[in-house]
């Protein structure tokens, strides 16, 4: 089963549900779907979870889901930043999607003290774009003041 190409991600059908069939909905499919992947994978990755790796988990396992949830926050982040050339309203810009950037942001942050040094100047452009499209939410959704402190210190 193919996914029909119009709701394949790309910066001309992000731009042509947005003008030409006014549906916002696009982006939060798109955002969704990542937001879910990023999720699933980053909970077993003990740099990006907080949390000790488990028992019984293969490195290699661990390698995916971190290869993983880095490819979703960085989509996140390329929504962001298609967003902002499109020039999107906030205001019509769902919290959820503010929530799935933030998730990504702090993909990105753990990222960047990184000893990859590509990996980590890729982070900090990446958190750039999440960062300046949250920041364009501000005025829309309050509780954005509580989580932006702890990404917006690197």
């Amino acid at each position: 089963m193919k996914l029909d190409p119009s709701f394949v991600y790309s910066r001309a059908n992000l731009y042509d549900h947005y003008t030409t069939k006014g549906q916002p909905e696009y982006c939060l499919m798109i955002a969704l779907f990542h937001q879910c992947r990023l999720v699933l994978h980053a909970s077993l990755v003990p740099k990006l979870s907080g949390v000790p790796a488990m028992n019984g988990i293969p490195v290699e396992v661990i390698r995916l889901s971190a290869r993983l949830s880095l490819q979703s926050s960085r989509a996140l982040s390329q929504l962001a930043a298609d967003m902002l050339t499109l020039q999107w309203d906030a205001a019509q810009i769902a919290p959820f999607l503010g929530y799935c950037l933030y998730a990504s942001a702090c993909i990105h942050t753990a990222c960047i003290t990184s000893s990859n040094e590509q990996l980590a100047m890729s982070a900090r452009s990446n958190l750039a774009s999440s960062m300046a499209l949250l920041e364009t939410m501000r005025p829309y959704w309050a509780i954005l003041d509580c989580l932006v402190s702890p990404v917006t210190m690197f």
